[in-house]
């Protein structure tokens, strides 16, 4: 009888109030869970094996067997794999016999508490959510759930918060993270409208101009200017409306799809609006032209987020982009532009541009660059600051398809700035440690920081210590980088079965500082990827604490 067909009988004969209501054919081991496994003739062999916190369970003259993550099929492969070295085709069945497995997840985001949870078996994302405590501005129309080796997914539980119900999703996993986003995408009506104010659009509801303007505005204001209204998009050109039309006459083509993010603006009977990044969005009367930076002193400061170079002018005539950067550097040239009554001035938000820091920084995370003039490399590591255990002789900017190896310690003590480079939206700086390195990728835990002591580690103990690897991971694409001081990498592909084997290049030694990136099946090493996964896991911060 086949493995197959000897698994699949002993999983009929297991008592059904021996395990909780799941599909044993696709439950995940996770730690904790007992294991019976029985291997035809070999009865010191035969028995029950714990999971351990590592995912692993130990077998007599085999050692540490990662099961974390695989159903009992792919673990009894996995057995039989380890078993074939010391065995000549050993016949091997593995059952789950008792669930009890904790899940090990991280929560990120717009959350009270983020950092690690420990949940019980059967938890779902909005368990852990709840337990970490959401915040007024969570964002849960767009929560993100990442698995080792899986492309991250997003969930709409937002309907947990409207009691329109939510539906639960999937069990969470071992080593998942969730990462609840800001709130930024709201519908907002301003001007001459009842009730100022704005609402979060359900996720796939449908929510047209008639819609807002009752549910979020109650209505015109008196004095309101319904020939002239305007939809502000968040990512596209204003929309003239003209609500006389649409209220009055029945012309639904007026009637406009909103979108997240877009703005509706009232304005009254000769009035000027400034709206969009400022202090306090303001319709003002005007019985003539006003100078455009006296209308912007009406709306109080502008916010740091304000994109000043492409504010836009919406006239009954078109719209058209304002440079206010350089208005402001005119002087008095500046008041030679003006706004009509009836003109609309809008800030938009400026898109961010962002570098990660990550590794042995003492503010790791992403970094707004934005309003930075001046981006060198030595600036930003020095305004952040090292930790006592950064290696600054090897710091790595991570761009594009390829990194860049720069030792900040010399630029900062020996004054030697030929190294020095100015940094782009998207680069990752990456500090390494002096006392662990780091694994990535599709490994059981998604990333860890593991312990590497001065005479060093080897591959196959760090993988272990990160929960091995994960059920995506393709064993034969193990990548070991290595920055030096002289700013080159070393860069090393290892294959699971020549590591066993004890085919052992030199990389398979590792020393502090290294990276270790597992890649996931049918992925070869790129560094893009690699750039890609620190950005998702910098979400959560919490392998750079």
């Amino acid at each position: 009888m086949s493995p197959t067909r000897l698994l699949a009988t002993m999983l009929v004969l297991l008592p059904a109030a021996a395990l909780p209501q799941v599909n044993l054919q696709e439950y995940a081991i996770g730690p904790g869970d007992v294991l019976k496994v029985q291997v035809f003739g070999e009865k010191e062999l035969t028995g029950d094996y714990r999971v351990g916190p590592g995912g692993s369970i130990t077998i007599p003259d085999i050692g540490a067997v990662s099961v974390s993550g695989l159903t009992v099929e792919e673990a009894a492969r996995a057995l039989t794999k380890a078993l074939s070295r010391i065995i000549k085709q050993p016949n091997i069945v593995v059952a789950v016999d008792e669930i009890a497995s904790e899940r090990k997840v991280y929560v990120g985001g717009r959350v009270n508490t983020p950092g690690p949870l420990t949940l019980p078996f059967g938890s779902t994302v909005l368990d852990a959510i709840l337990m970490a405590g959401l915040l007024p501005d969570a964002d849960l129309r767009r929560v993100s759930l990442t698995r080792a080796g899986q492309p991250p997914m997003t969930l709409d539980l937002s309907g947990w918060r409207t009691a329109q119900g939510v539906a639960l999703g999937e069990l969470l996993r071992y080593g998942d993270m969730i990462f609840v986003p800001e709130l930024v995408d709201r519908i907002s009506v301003l001007g001459a409208v009842a009730m100022p104010g704005s609402v979060v659009p359900p996720l796939g509801q449908r929510i047209t101009l008639l819609d807002a303007l009752a549910r979020i505005a109650g209505g015109l204001a008196t004095g309101a200017d319904p020939t002239n209204a305007t939809v502000l998009r968040k990512n596209g050109e204003p929309v003239r409306v003209n609500l006389q039309k649409l209220l009055f006459e029945g012309d639904m083509s007026q009637n406009v799809d909103l979108e997240p993010g877009d703005v509706v603006v009232v304005p009254e009977a000769k009035h000027i609006s400034v709206v969009g990044q400022v202090e306090k969005p303001v319709a003002f009367v005007a019985s003539r032209p006003v100078p455009v930076l006296n209308a912007l002193a009406q709306a109080g400061q502008t916010l740091p987020t304000a994109d000043l170079r492409h504010a836009k002018l919406v006239t009954p005539q078109g719209t058209r982009e304002l440079d206010l950067e350089a208005l402001l550097e005119q002087g008095e040239k500046a008041s030679e532009v003006v706004l009509q009554p009836g003109d609309v001035l809008v800030l938009p938000e400026a898109a961010p541009e962002e570098v990660l820091l990550a590794g042995e920084v003492q503010k790791p995370g992403p970094l707004n660059i934005h309003k930075v003039r001046q981006r060198d490399l030595l600036r930003i590591v020095t305004a952040v600051g090292l930790t006592p255990k950064a290696d600054g002789t090897r710091v790595c900017v991570l761009r594009g398809d390829h990194q860049i190896v720069v030792d900040y310690d010399a630029m900062l003590k020996e004054a030697d700035l030929s190294r020095n480079m100015t940094l782009e939206p998207g680069d990752v700086v990456y500090v390494p440690s002096l006392d662990k390195v780091y694994v990535l990728g599709a490994v059981g835990q998604g990333g860890a920081a593991v312990p590497c002591p001065d005479t060093g580690l080897k591959v196959l103990d760090a993988l272990i210590e990160a929960g091995g690897l994960g059920q995506q991971a393709d064993p034969d694409e193990i990548h070991v980088v290595r920055p030096r001081p002289d700013g080159t990498t070393e860069h090393v592909r290892l294959k699971m079965s020549e590591i066993r084997r004890g085919r052992l290049p030199s990389l398979v030694t590792l020393k502090p500082g290294d990276i270790v990136y597992v890649a996931a099946r049918g992925r070869a090493f790129d560094w893009r990827d690699l750039r890609e996964l620190l950005w998702t896991v910098a979400g959560l911060r919490s392998l750079f604490r």
